[in-house]
């Protein structure tokens, strides 16, 4: 019988993890490998946003170029590099959900249209102490955090109104990685609180080291 057939993850995630084990090992070939583990965790991530919101992916659909899902992803999201922060009360305060949305900052998307050097071949040989692998490889571990921290929320878009419906909807990921829509029921009220931040709260950062995730 032939070898067992391995899975592949296409998630975000998954590329990220590899993308990190790649970096990990420290070769110079190990570099190329990571750069094209990273650049498909960029576009799965903005995929994954986009197609968290099923009725819009129908209207519009997106290929892999960084720049038609970003362009997207802003027609969607008008939230531009903001991390949302969501707080959700029970309509006598008692707090029930802290949800947060990491989007795909422009610095990652930037970052991911400098890997032409290294997903295509080289033109000219290197010496292994030539600074140019230095330099890729601060991009590529630049690149890994901002993917750790895109990658972090569990909030697949900020909370968008329904105009068919005047609902407020809200997608979130769930531990089988199947989105689920929250929708406030009719008659059940519920505070909610959004926020829009600049930085990293301190409480994403403990939540990320326990988790073996780091970002910037």
């Amino acid at each position: 019988m032939g070898d067992a057939i391995v899975s592949y993850g296409v998630g975000a995630e998954e590329y990220l993890a590899r993308g990190r084990r790649r970096l990990a090992e420290g070769s110079a070939e190990a570099l190329f490998y990571a750069a094209f583990e990273l650049r498909c965790g960029i576009e799965a991530r903005m995929q994954e946003y986009l197609e968290a919101r099923q009725e819009i992916l129908r209207k519009k659909r997106h290929g892999y170029q960084i720049a038609k899902l970003a362009r997207g992803l802003e027609r969607v999201f008008a939230g531009g590099d903001k991390i949302v922060e969501l707080l959700i009360f029970e309509s006598d305060g008692t707090p029930r959900q802290q949800l947060y949305f990491t989007p795909v900052r422009s610095s990652l998307r930037r970052g991911a249209a400098k890997l032409g050097d290294l997903l295509h071949a080289r033109p000219t040989q290197l010496g292994e102490d030539h600074r140019w692998w230095g330099e890729q490889r601060a991009l590529l571990e630049e690149m890994a955090n901002e993917l750790g921290l895109a990658c972090f929320g569990t909030l697949m878009g900020p909370p968008l109104l329904e105009k068919a419906t005047g609902r407020m909807s809200i997608v979130v990921r769930t531990v089988s990685d199947d989105p689920l829509r929250l929708t406030a029921q009719i008659g059940h009220n519920v505070v909610m609180k959004v926020s829009y931040l600049d930085t990293v709260p301190e409480e994403m950062l403990k939540a990320a080291e326990r988790r073996g995730t780091n970002f910037g």
